[in-house]
């Protein structure tokens, strides 16, 4: 959904009496607009531990628009819950105010949490308030977290983009079309993954020496939770890069281990 199509959807004059508690479904989630940092799995696999141990979270902040209540702040407490199958309510906070406000207050949240922004989700956010709303250089400077010199290049990119300003998400990608940039050169995707891997391959092995490759099961553990929701996506891309030799070795232990067991 666009900004233009919240800021049209009616509120009312006075603010009713707000819930403290909202069923989980009864949440709509916009991370287009509302969440500027990018998920951390990580993250989500704590909360996720910690509603199955402890039960509900601090409150997610909400702002009402019309039928719908929209989650401004708590996307990882949020996705916590489903990946837990909450099915009770959930403690929530009200936000009170504009499209525009709500906006700035989403952005302003994330960056003070225990998760930091990246530059890169800053400059998002900001660019994100400066093309779709109508807040001045110091507000968006102060909300977003970036210099005000920042925001008056991105003030200067909207106007040589005119109304293809709200096309783009991303702050880089605006700046090089409203520079007449050409598009980036095709590259090698398969080198360039190879290469991202053993770098990363070689980080691990920096930290850790052999104690991954040495206790399994721990590492798998800790991958579980540093995955999280995407365990699953890893598990998948592990049979996919594994030699026909690794997968034949691993069904011959995994059949022992049965027998073992006396499965």
């Amino acid at each position: 959904m666009a900004i233009s199509e919240l800021r049209a959807l009616p509120r009312p004059a006075e603010v009713p009496p707000r819930p403290k508690n909202l069923p989980a479904v009864s949440i709509t989630i916009l991370e287009e607009l509302f969440q500027p940092r990018e998920m951390n799995e990580q993250n989500i696999s704590l909360l996720t531990r910690a509603v199955r141990t402890h039960g509900v979270l601090t409150p997610v902040v909400v702002w009402a628009a019309g039928d719908n209540v929209y989650l401004l702040d708590g996307h990882h407490r949020m996705a916590a819950y489903k990946e837990a199958k909450w099915a009770d309510e959930v403690p929530v906070e009200f936000f009170e105010g504009t499209v525009e406000d709500a906006l700035a207050e989403a952005g302003e949240r994330n960056s003070h949490v225990r998760l930091p922004m990246t530059n890169a989700d800053k400059q998002n956010h900001a660019w994100k308030m400066e093309a779709l709303g109508s807040y001045s250089l110091n507000f968006i400077a102060a909300k977003a977290g970036v210099s005000k010199a920042q925001v008056a290049r991105m003030r200067v990119a909207k106007k040589t983009l005119g109304n293809l300003a709200q096309c783009f998400e991303t702050w880089r990608a605006a700046r090089m079309h409203a520079d007449g940039m050409e598009p980036q050169p095709e590259f090698d995707a398969e080198t360039f993954k190879d290469e991202q891997s053993r770098r990363y391959a070689d980080r691990l092995a920096e930290e850790f020496g052999n104690k991954l490759s040495s206790n399994t099961e721990v590492a798998a553990m800790a991958f579980a939770i540093h995955f999280g929701r995407k365990l699953p996506d890893l598990f998948n891309q592990l049979r996919d890069v594994m030699t026909p030799e690794q997968i034949a070795r691993a069904a011959e232990e995994a059949e022992d281990e049965e027998e073992d067991v006396g499965i």
